[in-house]
């Protein structure tokens, strides 16, 4: 998706993850670098794109800080 819409470093600046092997790596074609989720716990944006939508309930269970901090997501499936 991110290829397809042309969404590279220029629109997004991170994209945070647990998953310990792809932190510190880039996403592929588009160059975002990939960050731990403390990183995002420290530079709260104002708006987060939710790639992982089949994981949903469980990532919005963990940052239910983000929203009641004012944060919103957003995704290209219905949140």
């Amino acid at each position: 998706m991110l290829n397809y819409c042309n969404l590279d470093s220029n629109i997004i600046d991170y994209i945070s993850d647990t998953t310990f092997e792809k932190i510190g790596k880039f996403s592929p074609g588009t160059h975002i670098p990939i960050v731990p989720v403390s990183h995002f716990h420290s530079n709260k944006p104002d708006v987060a794109y939710l790639f992982a939508w089949n994981h949903k309930d469980e990532i919005f269970s963990k940052e239910k800080n983000f929203v009641a901090e004012g944060g919103k997501w957003f995704s290209h499936v219905p949140i």
